[in-house]
Protein backbone atom coordinates (compact mmCIF):
# COMPACT_ATOMS: atom_id res chain seq x y z
CA UNK A 1 0.00 0.00 0.00
CA UNK A 2 2.70 2.57 0.62
CA UNK A 3 4.19 2.50 -2.76
CA UNK A 4 0.63 3.76 -4.33
CA UNK A 5 0.31 5.94 -1.29
CA UNK A 6 3.80 7.34 -2.82
CA UNK A 7 3.19 6.56 -6.48
CA UNK A 8 -0.11 8.40 -6.56
CA UNK A 9 -1.27 10.58 -3.81
CA UNK A 10 1.74 12.27 -2.23
CA UNK A 11 0.19 15.71 -1.82
CA UNK A 12 -3.49 14.44 -0.21
CA UNK A 13 -5.68 18.00 -0.94
CA UNK A 14 -7.75 16.89 2.07
CA UNK A 15 -7.26 16.39 5.77
CA UNK A 16 -6.73 12.68 7.09
CA UNK A 17 -9.26 11.04 8.59
CA UNK A 18 -8.77 10.58 12.00
CA UNK A 19 -9.44 6.95 14.00
CA UNK A 20 -13.47 8.50 15.16
CA UNK A 21 -14.24 9.78 11.74
CA UNK A 22 -13.34 5.59 10.40
CA UNK A 23 -15.08 4.39 13.62
CA UNK A 24 -18.35 6.49 13.43
CA UNK A 25 -18.02 5.80 9.45
CA UNK A 26 -18.58 1.81 10.48
CA UNK A 27 -21.19 2.70 12.64
CA UNK A 28 -23.14 4.42 10.65
CA UNK A 29 -22.68 1.65 7.91
CA UNK A 30 -22.76 -1.30 10.23
CA UNK A 31 -19.99 -2.73 8.49
CA UNK A 32 -15.77 -3.41 9.57
CA UNK A 33 -13.70 -1.23 6.40
CA UNK A 34 -11.27 -3.09 4.95
CA UNK A 35 -7.73 -2.49 7.21
CA UNK A 36 -5.68 -1.52 4.04
CA UNK A 37 -9.01 1.29 2.46
CA UNK A 38 -9.11 2.56 6.64
CA UNK A 39 -5.04 3.17 6.17
CA UNK A 40 -6.11 4.92 2.76
CA UNK A 41 -8.50 7.20 4.08
CA UNK A 42 -6.03 8.04 7.48
CA UNK A 43 -3.41 9.52 4.70
CA UNK A 44 -5.46 10.74 1.76
CA UNK A 45 -8.87 10.75 2.62
CA UNK A 46 -10.26 11.73 -0.53
CA UNK A 47 -8.67 12.09 -3.95
CA UNK A 48 -9.30 13.03 -7.67
CA UNK A 49 -7.04 11.93 -10.53
CA UNK A 50 -5.27 9.22 -12.58
CA UNK A 51 -4.65 5.67 -11.01
CA UNK A 52 -2.26 4.84 -13.97
CA UNK A 53 -4.77 5.03 -17.15
CA UNK A 54 -7.67 5.41 -14.91
CA UNK A 55 -9.22 8.42 -14.12
CA UNK A 56 -11.22 8.13 -10.07
CA UNK A 57 -12.61 10.06 -7.82
CA UNK A 58 -12.48 9.04 -4.09
CA UNK A 59 -14.67 10.42 -2.25
CA UNK A 60 -13.83 11.87 1.60
CA UNK A 61 -14.80 9.62 4.69
CA UNK A 62 -17.36 12.36 5.75
CA UNK A 63 -19.37 11.68 2.67
CA UNK A 64 -18.76 8.65 2.27
CA UNK A 65 -22.30 7.49 4.43
CA UNK A 66 -24.66 9.88 2.79
CA UNK A 67 -23.38 8.93 -0.89
CA UNK A 68 -24.35 5.41 -0.14
CA UNK A 69 -27.59 6.06 1.06
CA UNK A 70 -27.99 8.08 -2.82
CA UNK A 71 -26.52 6.00 -4.93
CA UNK A 72 -26.80 2.72 -3.44
CA UNK A 73 -29.48 1.53 -0.56
CA UNK A 74 -32.05 1.83 -2.82
CA UNK A 75 -30.93 -0.75 -5.32
CA UNK A 76 -27.80 -2.06 -4.44
CA UNK A 77 -28.26 -2.45 -0.51
CA UNK A 78 -24.80 -4.72 -0.46
CA UNK A 79 -22.73 -1.77 -1.61
CA UNK A 80 -20.44 0.89 0.16
CA UNK A 81 -20.14 3.68 -2.57
CA UNK A 82 -16.24 4.85 -2.27
CA UNK A 83 -16.54 6.83 -5.79
CA UNK A 84 -16.62 7.12 -9.43
CA UNK A 85 -14.62 7.08 -12.26
CA UNK A 86 -16.20 10.04 -13.21
CA UNK A 87 -18.57 8.76 -15.54
CA UNK A 88 -20.62 6.44 -15.70
CA UNK A 89 -19.30 3.99 -12.98
CA UNK A 90 -19.28 3.89 -9.05
CA UNK A 91 -16.16 2.24 -7.18
CA UNK A 92 -17.92 0.53 -4.44
CA UNK A 93 -17.22 -2.20 -1.54
CA UNK A 94 -19.04 -5.09 -2.67
CA UNK A 95 -20.30 -6.89 1.18
CA UNK A 96 -21.77 -10.10 0.05
CA UNK A 97 -18.91 -11.73 0.60
CA UNK A 98 -16.00 -12.17 3.17
CA UNK A 99 -13.53 -10.50 2.60
CA UNK A 100 -15.43 -7.99 0.87
CA UNK A 101 -14.58 -6.92 -2.80
CA UNK A 102 -13.57 -3.87 -4.38
CA UNK A 103 -14.88 -3.00 -7.90
CA UNK A 104 -16.66 -1.12 -10.54
CA UNK A 105 -20.85 -1.36 -10.92
CA UNK A 106 -22.79 0.66 -13.57
CA UNK A 107 -24.65 4.17 -11.59
CA UNK A 108 -27.63 1.90 -14.22
CA UNK A 109 -27.40 -1.25 -13.44
CA UNK A 110 -28.78 -4.49 -11.91
CA UNK A 111 -26.23 -6.81 -9.56
CA UNK A 112 -24.83 -8.63 -12.38
CA UNK A 113 -23.05 -5.83 -13.70
CA UNK A 114 -20.98 -5.58 -10.76
CA UNK A 115 -17.07 -6.41 -11.98
CA UNK A 116 -15.03 -7.20 -8.92
CA UNK A 117 -11.04 -5.74 -8.96
CA UNK A 118 -10.05 -7.53 -6.09
CA UNK A 119 -10.41 -7.94 -2.43
CA UNK A 120 -8.14 -5.25 -0.89
CA UNK A 121 -7.98 -1.94 -2.20
CA UNK A 122 -4.61 -2.55 -2.88
CA UNK A 123 -5.15 -5.39 -5.01
CA UNK A 124 -8.15 -2.74 -6.54
CA UNK A 125 -5.69 -0.06 -7.24
CA UNK A 126 -3.18 -2.57 -9.04
CA UNK A 127 -6.02 -3.48 -11.50
CA UNK A 128 -6.55 -0.18 -11.85
CA UNK A 129 -3.39 1.12 -12.64
CA UNK A 130 -2.52 -1.51 -15.21
CA UNK A 131 -3.32 -0.18 -18.70
CA UNK A 132 -5.96 -2.65 -20.59
CA UNK A 133 -4.66 -1.94 -24.19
Amino acid sequence: MDFFLEKYFGNPENAPASFQDIDQLEAELGIRLPSDFSNFLRNVNGFEGFIGDSYVVFTTVQTIHQLTLDYCSEFFPWAIFIGSNGGLEMLIIDTRSSPYQFGLLPFIADDSDFVGLGHSFEQFLEKLSVSED
